[in-house]
């Protein structure tokens, strides 16, 4: 997954309303109607939450009849999911030493761990 797509999706599950949208519809498809009279809002109004998701890849639609059915593209939820694991296997490592050489930016000094004995490495 591309970093604008991650930024594109995230931003459209960002809203209690649309993460509340998806929850539903990886149960079951249902058309804006259903929606709206679940969440007591207007059509209209569901129709953009709806739209934003699409946008995001995370919605797809399927014409039956009169009406839409929405349902969940379990793919782009999976590789969002493979996004986060790769997020949480990255190992934090620390500091190898300190690259600032004044008083004014050492984090160290502002702690009193340094002094101008020790080397870079005993920094951090």
């Amino acid at each position: 997954m591309e970093n604008t797509d991650t930024v594109k999706t995230l931003k459209a599950l960002a809203n209690d309303t649309r993460l509340e949208i998806v929850r539903m519809l990886l149960g079951r498809a249902m058309c804006i109607h259903a929606l709206a009279r679940h969440f007591h809002v207007s059509e209209p109004t569901i129709c953009v939450h709806v739209r934003v998701l699409r946008e995001a890849g995370l919605v797809t639609g399927q014409r039956k009849g009169y009406f839409v059915h929405y349902r969940v593209n379990r793919e782009a939820v999976r590789a969002l999911s493979v996004y986060f694991a790769e997020l949480c296997a990255v190992e934090a490592v620390s500091c190898q030493g300190c690259q600032c050489h004044t008083k004014t930016n050492c984090r160290c000094h502002a702690k009193g761990k340094h002094s101008h004995e020790t080397s870079s490495e005993d920094c951090c």
